[in-house]
């Protein structure tokens, strides 16, 4: 953004490797318009997995360097690994989700957002211990108490459980037990039919990081085509679950609940049915360009992808999350003037709180040496901090509040109002 006559202007791309040394990987020149903007666009391939620090910055000088760069952090992660749990044949049942997820081109390619692995309901209580970030439970037949219980837990250390409700719950009553009810949102009632397909997912509104990805393109989206003919009618909530997604009839089909530090999602119809069978909808059928989005991003905040933030305004405190299985009880952070400080986790919610932030550029944290825990963000001026426009005098009354301040508008006015504030005004002659 250009503040005056027009000019051209040079922009670089400047990446940080891990020793502190800058290197520039790409560079352009554009002309700007007098008070005019340019957007401009800087592509990255080949980085490897883990964190990455960089600058894009104005070559040159002006009348204010303090807006010419802007540090930034990005982050490569490898593929989010999730565990997909479903009766037997588990694969069949699955088969929807991943592909949705992890479709098998992108597999081939390494491009995979996700990893997917399938395993029996039987074997998901033994499976949990791995390092996946969320588990999908797709049409699940009662579980033992013990499996609701890790499900409980898994969801509390900051992970993230999906429970996709269809015919295999039709004993409410083991839905309904305490084990259960620490997973889901509410007490299974009825299963609710719409023969006549006049049921279909129905948006409120694109708020929640599981939908905002239709935001743009509200309007287009073909909801009804994809019906829904049967799905669970539920009870009160549990305390703090809300509805992400309602049906066309108000009744609930996608609701959250927190746990601990991680978060259940539970769908009232499920996502694994073949169309041929009786299916209780056709979400993920023929051209399900929206089921494909809509699992995604419910992956994606299952995983906590979404809420991963590494670039912060300065004066803005900084939270970095730690794998519970992997914290240690001391980190160092290195500022960007050089200063290296002590930093302790707060070890309850899994995170590193950092508040000294009001020097612009990049953080980086570490403990455990080069080869140990390794992250950072960076810090920049908020944009109105370096906007030199010009106020007006009531702009000034915001600014200098309770005292008086007085505007002068040309040298005379200046000289006048000073010798007024610092002399006083020679009132002897005229009170004689």
């Amino acid at each position: 953004r250009r503040m005056g006559e027009a000019g051209e202007r040079t922009l670089e791309l400047v990446m940080i490797d891990a020793d502190g040394n800058q290197q520039r990987r790409s560079q352009q020149t554009v002309q700007v318009e007098a008070d005019q903007s340019r957007q401009v666009q800087f592509r990255l391939g080949g980085m490897e997995v883990g964190m990455h620090q960089g600058e894009v910055r104005i070559t040159g000088q002006d009348a204010l360097a303090d807006d010419d760069s802007r540090c930034f952090t990005v982050e490569v992660q490898p593929p989010w690994r999730i565990l997909v749990a479903a009766p037997d044949p588990a694969d069949a049942y699955a088969l929807y989700l991943t592909e949705a997820l992890s479709p098998a081109v992108f597999r081939k390619r390494g491009q995979s957002r996700f990893e997917c692995e399938v395993t029996s309901l039987e074997t998901l209580l033994d499976r949990l211990g791995g390092d996946f970030s969320a588990v999908c439970l797709l049409d699940p037949t009662p579980l033992e108490p013990a499996t609701w219980k890790r499900l409980a837990d898994f969801a509390s250390e900051g992970r993230g459980v999906a429970v996709f409700l269809g015919r295999n719950a039709s004993a409410i009553e083991s839905f309904n037990a305490p084990q259960a009810q620490s997973v889901l949102p509410a007490a299974l009632l009825r299963q609710a039919r719409r023969p006549n397909a006049d049921a279909y997912l129905a948006p409120v509104d694109y708020q929640h990081p599981v939908t905002s990805a239709f935001r743009g393109q509200a309007d287009a989206v073909p909801w009804s085509d994809f019906p829904v003919f049967r799905y669970w009618q539920i009870g009160a909530f549990a305390p703090g679950a809300s509805v992400i997604v309602p049906y066309s009839d108000g009744a609930p089909a996608m609701i959250e609940r927190p746990i601990g530090t991680g978060r259940a999602v539970t769908m009232t119809t499920p996502v694994s049915d073949r169309p041929n069978r009786n299916p209780w909808n056709l979400l993920p059928v023929g051209e399900a360009w929206p089921f494909l989005i809509l699992a995604n991003e419910l992956a994606a905040y299952l995983v906590g992808s979404s809420e991963e933030q590494l670039n912060y305004v300065a004066g803005q405190t900084a939270a970095i999350r730690l794998d519970p299985a992997q914290r240690r009880p001391r980190y160092t952070l290195s500022t960007p003037g050089g200063l290296k400080l002590p930093v302790t986790p707060d070890l309850n919610r899994n995170l590193l709180l950092v508040s000294a932030t009001d020097e612009p550029g990049n953080y980086r944290v570490e403990a455990g040496g080069r080869e140990g825990f390794q992250r950072g963000f960076s810090v920049n001026l908020a944009p109105r901090q370096t906007e030199l426009l010009r106020t007006d005098e009531e702009g000034l009354r915001s600014i200098f509040g309770p005292l008086s301040f007085q505007l002068a508008r040309d040298r005379k006015q200046l000289e006048g109002k000073q010798r007024e504030a610092r002399v006083g005004r020679e009132l002897f002659t005229p009170l004689m």
